[in-house]
C-alpha cells in the first residue's frame, strides 16, 4: 500500500510514527519507508481506530 519499501542503508526497514491530523482530528499511524529505487522517503497513513488507509494528500 502506498508503494513503500523498506530502507536498506539509512533508516533500515520500516519506521512508524503516531500523529494527529489537526484538520480532521483523527489519530494516525504513519508507516515510513522509501520509494522503489531508494531515493525518496514515502509514508502511508492509517486511522488508528479503524485501520482505514488514508492516502497522502498532495
Amino acid at each position: 500500500m502506498g508503494g513503500i519499501y523498506p530502507g536498506k542503508d539509512w533508516a533500515k526497514g520500516y519506521n512508524f510514527m503516531l500523529s494527529k491530523d489537526t484538520e480532521t482530528n483523527i489519530n494516525l499511524m504513519l508507516v515510513i519507508g522509501w520509494n522503489s529505487d531508494q531515493t525518496k522517503m514515502k509514508a502511508a497513513g492509517f486511522n488508528v481506530k479503524t485501520g482505514e488507509y488514508i492516502p497522502p494528500q498532495i
